[in-house]
């Protein structure tokens, strides 16, 4: 991609960005995995778990925004043991700031900053998406971070167990998000299920990145100006 189109790209991501506020709401049906789940053993929850399960399948999901929004294939994750996805129709969800007020965990001030330090210090690895083991240390580790605060799967209110790689996985995960001190290079979108008592489903969040200042892409714009500015004396 050129420098000029990067730029223009970027300013339609900072526009696209600033539409998607609290109340709006998104009609969504799951279209798979991201890349395969993995089989995690819930040792320990503060909440009751959809069905009482101790086994439950980790990764990111697929998924297909039939209003528009968000897109027809976009990754979700769950941040809500007490319910389940809906994978099949589609189910209605609301944006909003203040995650969850439905029955979910209330994530508070503090929640939700965990949760971003954990996309700001990791989802920039490509296979957090892309591959199996990653997928599900990533939804393991992010389950941690809703439900307890000691950054530990085998420690506190929240504990599990999976393969050897899935634990290692989570718990580097987890060590860069307690460690992380950098800016925000992800915007959350969390994702509140409508639907009321058995009908409610899992709430989720999503995340796009962090679009440019204008001064950024002012800046780009600029140096594509001076590339091509810099072509057309080599060609002259």
């Amino acid at each position: 991609m050129s420098i000029m189109k990067f730029a223009a790209s970027t300013a339609v991501a900072a526009l696209i960005s600033t539409t998607a506020w609290a109340g709006t709401i998104s009609t969504l049906e799951y279209n798979g995995s991201a890349a395969g789940y993995r089989t995690v053993t819930l040792d320990a929850v503060p909440v009751t778990v959809a069905n009482n399960l101790t086994n439950v399948s980790a990764g990111g999901f697929d998924m297909n925004d039939t209003t528009g929004g968000l897109g027809s294939s976009f990754i979700a994750w769950c941040l809500d043991l007490g319910a389940f996805l809906g994978t099949s129709g589609s189910h209605d969800y609301m944006h909003t700031s203040s995650p969850f007020q439905n029955g979910g965990v209330n994530l508070m001030n503090a929640g939700i900053a965990r949760i971003q330090a954990m996309f700001n210090a990791n989802y920039g690895n490509p296979l957090v998406t892309t591959d199996r083991d990653t997928t599900a240390g990533f939804q393991l580790a992010l389950w941690e971070l809703v439900y307890d605060t000691d950054y530990d799967i085998e420690t506190g209110a929240f504990q599990a167990s999976a393969s050897d790689a899935v634990e290692d996985i989570a718990g580097e995960f987890l060590t860069a998000a307690q460690n992380y001190i950098g800016g925000d290079r992800w915007r959350l979108t969390f994702l509140e299920s409508m639907g009321q008592g058995s009908a409610r489903k899992q709430n989720l969040v999503t995340v796009s990145p962090v679009p440019l200042p204008a001064s950024g892409i002012m800046l780009i714009a600029a140096v594509g100006g001076l590339v091509a500015a810099r072509k057309r004396r080599k060609a002259a």
